[in-house]
């Protein structure tokens, strides 16, 4: 056993479930509960290559949901066609959908957007 392996061994599996994902807000809402929880919803488009149609990018529609913080950042500065840096993990919604819980995003700049800054 080298010493990668031992490392890897040694972490838990919680550790190791982390994402990133860059894309476009498709849609946004948010959500106030009772308790005083507020909890953001949106989803985002990105591309991904396929090994062997490297030429021919395919889309895929990302659900996200945050809470806290990070849902009223997310309602105040993101819209529909905001390009987003997502850093979170994966979890599983009620109808056992997968969902990627958001615990911190980035609003990316174009070029446009760079020269009004």
């Amino acid at each position: 056993m080298n010493h990668i392996q031992k490392i890897i061994i040694g972490v838990s599996m919680d550790m190791l479930n982390s994402i990133i994902i860059e894309g476009t807000i498709r849609n946004i809402s948010s959500e106030y509960f009772r308790n005083g929880k507020h909890v953001c919803r949106f989803s985002i488009m990105t591309n991904y290559f396929h090994p062997e149609e490297e030429s021919k990018p395919n889309e895929i529609i990302i659900p996200i949901e945050c809470m806290g913080n990070v849902a009223q950042v997310c309602m105040r500065y993101f819209k529909a066609g905001t390009q987003v840096r997502i850093v979170g993990n994966l979890t599983k919604d009620d109808r056992n959908h997968i969902i990627v819980y958001a615990q911190h995003v980035e609003l990316k700049l174009g070029k446009k957007d760079k020269e009004e800054a």
